[in-house]
């Protein structure tokens, strides 16, 4: 179902009270695969606050198939990196980062992401390095995970180059005069 753009603007309010409707009256797969949608919908209308209460909500659903609440959560965090705190967020994804999780390297992919922000690219970049190691890793998240991996390992070259250079000194003061 496509609800974006300018002529269908007047039926995105309409699908998403139907994807409600959905949601609270059908059995829990259908009912959480309309909340997906319905969170989908109102990114594109720019209410990320929106989306990220419909993902909460499911991930919270005890009723709904782990696999979709697994995938919530990470719908949370990925839209919530700018908006929570990284501490908050890694507690989030901790269940994710089984390597039995079918949204493990997504997972780790979002944490190497947050342990940047935090400053900690030592972390970061062993992160993107164990997404690289995963055999099950699809080709776009392998790619971003190389990429993300060369630029964390050329910060923290950079970070050690800078520190072994020797401290520039003040210039040469004049030896006072005698009177």
């Amino acid at each position: 179902m496509c609800v974006g753009g300018s002529r269908q603007d007047g039926k995105t309010d309409e699908a998403l009270g139907i994807l409600t409707d959905l949601a609270r009256n059908t059995g829990e797969g259908y009912g959480a695969v309309a909340q997906l949608q319905r969170a989908g919908i109102l990114l594109q209308k720019n209410d990320v606050d929106g989306a990220v209460a419909v993902y909460k909500t499911l991930a919270a659903d005890s009723k709904a198939d782990q696999t979709l609440r697994d995938l919530a959560t990470l719908l949370q965090v990925l839209h919530s990196l700018d908006r929570e705190p990284p501490q908050t967020l890694e507690v989030l994804l901790a269940p994710l980062l089984n390597p039995g999780n079918p949204f493990n390297a997504s997972a780790l992919e979002l944490s190497a992401l947050l342990a940047a922000k935090e400053g900690d690219t030592g972390r970061a970049a062993k992160l993107a390095e164990q997404i690289l190691m995963e055999p099950s890793t699809p080709p776009n998240l392998r790619n971003r995970a190389k990429d993300l991996a060369a630029y964390y390992m050329s910060q923290m070259a950079a970070a050690a180059a800078a520190k072994s250079e020797p401290a520039k000194s003040a210039p040469p003061q004049p030896a006072p005069t005698k009177p």
